[in-house]
């Protein structure tokens, strides 16, 4: 299993909040429709606002998850996707969770160098890496 959540913040004040949130759906919306081929896919993320569903507090979710015979095979081409999806989206804080059969739990957590990561920014960032026994 793969899961997660990416997230950006909410500001209030901010007219370009909405424009960010709007921006990181039409990502998503973007992406191929089905698993046919490539390691990511619109189906595998959610993107429903908080704001959208009346409880907006301090972020903007995106969350995601997928469950895939033998994804620790092709692990570092998944990382690559996902890191290049992060790129072209708006966020705060990227975290992904991997289980694997027989294995020890991982979680990755991504964080910018910079208040937020935006798509017209270099990916400046911090990775740390997890296992969990």
């Amino acid at each position: 299993m793969v899961y997660g959540v990416i997230r950006d913040l909410i500001w209030t004040a901010d007219a370009g909040g909405e424009q960010r949130r709007a921006h990181n759906r039409e990502v998503l919306a973007a992406l191929p429709e089905d698993e046919g081929g490539p390691l990511l896919w619109r189906a595998m993320f959610s993107s429903q606002q908080a704001r959208e569903l009346g409880c907006a507090y301090q972020s903007a979710l995106i969350h995601f998850g997928l469950t895939c015979r033998g994804i620790e095979y092709e692990w570092s081409s998944w990382l690559q996707s996902f890191e290049t999806l992060l790129g072209r989206l708006y966020w705060v804080q990227a975290k992904v969770h991997l289980e694997t059969e027989g294995a020890a739990q991982h979680v990755f957590i991504w964080e910018p160098e910079q208040e937020f990561h935006g798509p017209d920014m270099p990916m400046s960032l911090r990775c740390a890496w997890e296992r969990i026994d």
